[in-house]
């Protein structure tokens, strides 16, 4: 999609396009292969950082070494909750793309019944809380709104889902609606929404490339900046914008944190994205390397990145590895043909 960037610090003015061409680009019909390449590599790529990123989660000085041991091993890669509602929410959007409807309640009810089938996956405290709120029958919302002395959780964990939004049809401003609505079933704050609307938008700015170069990186972040809606996002993002030709992750995360706040997060796997644009392992790598929330930072960038590149970008041993791999090529295959179709 773009080149690599050069390791060696340099000015540059972001390219912005004329409004006109931005729209066009972001409207045009992609092609078919295409389209489900990069909705493989979206999946794919988000359960590549996630399981890649479990085993140093928390750390904040990550062997070199043992990264390398654990990427050349034979070792299934297992996944966390992060693809868990990943893949819950993409199976929910490949059902409603065609109606352009998403069904708050139905959400948080496949949300739910996810954990519930497989509450091991590593869930913080609050989420669960509220699944098992949902399966009560009770009301989600006032339950959501409770967290954290009423204030609502500002996690990542609404950001960590949010991907698969950005394959949908409607415009920027659609698919950050349709990740805020996603992430606030267990994140009421405006923080914890405004991250996962710009993840969505990440992926949906970057998936319109269909003249392969075109968008940049930059426009990427200007796309984020421009839908962010809270000061911690908007400073993530120029974080992450000012970080494009950092090469040392460990300064890159100083900068912009990888904690499981969620401007932290994001910004952490922006940074990892726009750095490595072309290549979802070296983003992913890199993502792990900033310490941290490792798992989720790294399944961010690896969605983001997987999307942008296409699952072709992603070494096929590594997809081999993944913990129900064909599962997830299932999902991606139906929400791609959904999304599709309802461009059409």
């Amino acid at each position: 999609m773009w080149t690599a960037r050069p390791s060696s610090p340099r000015r540059r003015e972001p390219a912005i396009p004329n409004r006109n061409r931005r729209e066009e680009q972001l409207t045009e019909q992609p092609n078919e292969e295409a389209w489900l390449d990069r909705i493989r590599g979206l999946l794919l790529g988000g359960a590549l950082g996630d399981a890649l990123g479990a085993p140093f989660e928390g750390s904040t000085d990550i062997d070199p070494r043992r990264l390398h041991g654990f990427l050349e091993s034979d070792e299934v890669l297992c996944w966390t909750d992060d693809t868990a509602m990943q893949l819950a929410f993409a199976e929910h959007l490949a059902d409603s793309a065609g109606s352009n409807h998403v069904d708050d309640d139905r959400l948080a009810g496949a949300f739910a019944q996810a954990w519930q089938a497989e509450p091991w996956r590593g869930y913080g405290a609050n989420p669960p809380r509220i699944f098992a709120t949902v399966l009560s029958g009770a009301d989600w919302r006032t339950e959501a709104g409770r967290s954290f002395g009423g204030q609502g959780s500002l996690g990542n964990g609404g950001a960590m889902r949010a991907a698969p939004a950005g394959a949908l049809p409607g415009g920027l401003p659609r698919v950050a609606e349709v990740a805020r609505r996603g992430a606030a079933i267990t994140h009421a704050h405006p923080v914890g929404q405004d991250g996962a609307a710009v993840v969505a938008v990440a992926v949906h700015s970057g998936l319109h490339d269909t003249n392969r170069g075109e968008v940049t990186p930059e426009i990427v972040l200007q796309d984020c900046g421009r839908a962010a809606t809270t000061a911690e996002l908007r400073a993530a993002v120029a974080a992450a914008g000012a970080l494009l030709d950092t090469s040392d992750p460990a300064e890159a995360a100083r900068r912009t944190g990888n904690g499981i706040a969620a401007h932290e997060a994001v910004g952490a796997a922006l940074c990892a994205a726009a750095r490595h644009p072309d290549d979802p392992l070296t983003a992913v790598l890199f993502a792990i390397r900033m310490g941290g929330d490792t798992d989720t930072i790294a399944a961010i960038a690896g969605s983001i990145v997987g999307a942008w590149a296409g699952a072709t970008a992603i070494p096929e041993r590594l997809v081999a590895r993944i913990e129900q791999h064909s599962r997830i090529e299932a999902v991606a295959a139906r929400l791609a043909d959904a999304t599709l179709s309802a461009r059409r």
